[in-house]
């Protein structure tokens, strides 16, 4: 009866053992190789010669207590893997060991007090473990910070090269279709030409003392070179050292308007003024969709005048690319614009009319949809001056190419 009960108490003492000794292998720090054996590094008694086989003698011991063969205890397996790492690494002689044993090492020598106990679970000896603990828990969360930037490093370079390789296919995509239309933009630039020497003689015939033939058609002449030069740049960047060619690109232009901010009386005006062409490539462009308000400086007009055409413009823009019959007809462009950026415009100044020119010029050219307003001349301003010169909605990015360069009004 008592030696059943010996064997019982011996049994329960054992699986007890075995519970405790799994619990402190998994509460040492998994690169303290050292504790998780019980050895104490700098007691005299650990030295070179002698580590070898204390290693040995320990981790036969440790793994005999603990086995997953030999225990149900759930965590019994990660305990063993930890022991028997430490075991290999601190015994081998591979490099990449040796030099990890020679760190931790150091972090114990770092703490050495004057005197060193040979008893491992000494007070001095558990506070020696504790800071070298902290050390190595730092650097692991230091290691994990590293590799946790390197993989947002990766995934951000990653993010470019993708972004250029969409950028590059665009650029090829466009210069394809600069190719391709060609005869298109020609014959729309002679359109525009024509249009602006027939506005342009009208009104020196109803207003001589404000015509400004002569500078205009300077204008246009410059503007047919320096259109084609900036186009091929924007859209063909490989090709700049090549031969100039003016080329034409299917999108959408402008019309001119005669308004006046206090009256509903007209002014003469060609009613079909400007050159509607489809607008439908631009949608192929991603990013923010804007207008963009530009206004002439050198009018000095008020606010108020100001917002008054900036509004003639707003709506004349608006009413061009959702009319059904005209070409510059565009829904996707104006959905967009409403609803995927709140009807984004922004106000620009340009310093007078011949930049301003030159402005309408290089829309028309890039397919932005294009409208010049010019006023009555009933308040502050002469008679058909142009006033706003509004372009959109056209993805920013395009835009960008016009208006680049502009101030805020």
């Amino acid at each position: 009866m008592t030696s059943e009960l010996d064997k019982i108490l011996s049994i329960e003492e054992s699986a007890l053992n075995r519970t405790k000794e799994i619990d402190r292998i998994l509460a040492c720090s998994p690169h303290d190789y050292f504790s998780i054996l019980q050895i104490n590094p700098l007691a005299s008694s650990s030295t070179p010669t002698n580590l070898p086989n204390l290693i040995k003698k320990l981790y036969r011991k440790k793994s005999l207590l603990i086995h997953p063969d030999k225990t149900d205890n759930p965590n019994a397996p990660d305990a063993f893997n930890r022991l028997k790492k430490s075991e290999h690494i601190l015994n081998s002689d591979e490099e990449m060991d040796v030099n990890e044993v020679s760190h931790l090492m150091s972090i114990y020598v770092a703490y050495k007090p004057d005197t060193v106990p040979e008893e491992y679970d000494d007070v001095i000896n558990k506070k020696i473990r504790d800071k070298v603990n902290d050390v190595l828990i730092d650097e692991l969360n230091q290691m994990n910070l590293e590799k946790l930037y390197k993989q947002t490093e990766d995934i951000r370079k990653d993010e470019i090269k993708k972004k250029k390789q969409e950028e590059t296919a665009m650029k090829r995509k466009l210069d394809q279709r600069w190719n391709d239309e060609r005869d298109v933009r020609v014959e729309n630039w002679r359109k525009y030409n024509y249009k602006v020497e027939k506005k342009q003689s009208k009104k020196g015939k109803k207003n001589p003392m404000n015509n400004q033939n002569s500078i205009t058609i300077v204008s246009v002449g410059v503007l047919s070179f320096l259109t084609g030069y900036y186009l091929h740049q924007f859209l063909s960047p490989t090709s700049r050292s090549k031969k100039f060619k003016l080329k034409p690109t299917n999108l959408p232009t402008s019309s001119s308007e005669i308004t006046d901010d206090t009256s509903d009386e007209e002014y003469e005006s060609d009613s079909d003024d400007g050159i509607d062409v489809n607008s439908m490539s631009l949608n192929e462009i991603p990013g923010e969709v804007r207008m963009s308000l530009i206004v002439r400086q050198d009018l000095k007009m008020g606010k108020g005048k100001a917002a008054a055409q900036c509004s003639h413009a707003t709506l004349a823009l608006y009413k061009k690319i959702t009319n059904p019959g005209s070409e510059a007809y565009n829904p996707e462009m104006v959905r967009r614009w409403e609803y995927g950026n709140g009807q984004a415009k922004i106000t620009l100044q340009v310093p007078n009319q011949e930049e301003m020119d030159m402005l309408y010029a290089k829309a028309i050219s890039l397919g932005i949809n294009a409208y010049i307003v010019h006023d009555a001349g009933r308040t502050q301003i002469a008679a058909g001056s142009a006033t706003v010169l509004g372009l959109g909605p056209a993805p920013k990015r395009i835009l960008d190419e016009v208006t680049g360069e502009l101030k805020l009004y």
